[in-house]
């Protein structure tokens, strides 16, 4: 639990900052006929998407660390076998073992979760079209992360984060199909 609050700690400066700019944006740019559970929706989205940018794109995914400097590459800071991550983890064992799978396996799942339910509900797009833009922006995000000073590449963090986001946009799919929900209210417009 220490873990996850240690990130959400680090992930606060750039929501608020976030959420102050899209609300000020937004608010210049939004229609009369627009649902205000679509825009609550759209604003979850882009809040994740900024929390998943924020943790994958820094150094220690803190805002004091957006400085630039040059990228450290080398063999042990890119995997591109598949799967590997199961072979490291069973190899550790107490604290090591819970952080592992706590920030590396879980968090890369749980973390694109948020955004493949909330792309699923507001684009109204198909499943796999949300999955699709998960995978496209988990290769995104790994792509530049090898541009980065003290991140790694990963294969695993692509499958995790597709995951992921595939469960998001399922459970959204699921719940789609029960009229109960009125989830139609999270379409461009009411009528």
């Amino acid at each position: 639990m220490g873990y996850i609050l240690s990130y959400c700690e680090k992930i606060l400066p750039f929501a608020l900052i976030f959420s102050l700019l899209y609300i000020g944006i937004r608010g210049l740019t939004i229609r009369k006929n627009t649902s205000i559970a679509r825009e609550g929706a759209l604003f979850l989205f882009h809040l994740f998407l900024i929390a998943i940018l924020s943790q994958t794109l820094t150094r220690d995914g803190s805002i004091y660390s957006l400085g630039f400097s040059a990228p450290e590459l080398s063999r042990d800071m890119i995997n591109v076998i598949p799967f590997k991550v199961f072979t490291r983890l069973s190899k550790m064992s107490g604290e090591d073992f819970r952080y592992f799978l706590t920030v590396n396996v879980l968090g890369n799942v749980l973390l694109f979760v948020p955004l493949g339910f909330f792309h699923r509900l507001t684009v109204r797009s198909r499943l796999w079209q949300s999955a699709l833009f998960g995978l496209i922006l988990s290769c995104a995000i790994e792509l530049i992360q090898t541009c980065l000073p003290s991140r790694a590449t990963d294969i695993d963090d692509v499958i995790l984060n597709f995951l992921g986001v595939a469960i998001g946009a399922a459970i959204a799919s699921i719940l789609l199909r029960y009229e109960k929900l009125k989830l139609d209210r999270f379409q461009k417009t009411q009528p």
